[in-house]
């Protein structure tokens, strides 16, 4: 009767034993028989060259972006600039220092923080008799040029 006993507790505990020893996982730096998957230290080396890469770009990150913002509203001005004749051919207006953005022209003519002083003209038909345009960011003057009749338009330089 003992041995029936130790037979029917064996039975009895086996479902038991299956549970505890599929409860238990190996932690294993690399995975056997082809398993694919990434341990944890090779991602922790991962996180830590991507947190160095990071601390070495983010400091430029905001010189590059202030600077190709710059150069994009410049390009903007440029363009408006150069639009400035069909603008006064289109409304039949003198454009000058003292009216450039007022109405009939349209508004926000230039990006935010760009101004432009000098002494030109675009006439009533387009055209320009010549003259001084500075072109400023923030009161820093960027550009400085004569205008050369009869479109005075400002070179775009790439």
């Amino acid at each position: 009767m003992l041995k029936i006993s130790k037979a029917l507790l064996f039975i009895l505990m086996e479902p038991m034993a299956k549970k505890v020893v599929s409860a238990w996982t190996k932690i294993l730096v690399s995975f056997p028989r082809g398993q694919s998957g990434f341990s944890l230290p090779e991602l922790l080396v991962v996180v830590a060259i991507m947190a160095i890469t990071a601390s070495l770009i983010m400091p430029n990150l905001e010189n590059f972006l202030s600077a190709y913002l710059r150069s994009t509203n410049q390009k903007e001005v440029f363009n408006a600039i150069n639009g400035l004749g069909e603008i006064s051919r289109s409304y039949g207006i003198r454009i000058d220092e003292n009216n450039i953005g007022q109405k009939p022209m349209p508004p926000n003519l230039f990006p935010e923080d760009w101004t432009v002083s000098g002494d030109f003209l675009f006439l009533e038909n387009g055209s320009c008799p010549g003259g001084k345009m500075e072109i400023h960011y923030e009161r820093e003057l960027v550009l400085s040029r004569e205008l050369v009749p009869p479109f005075c338009e400002v070179a775009i330089v790439e």
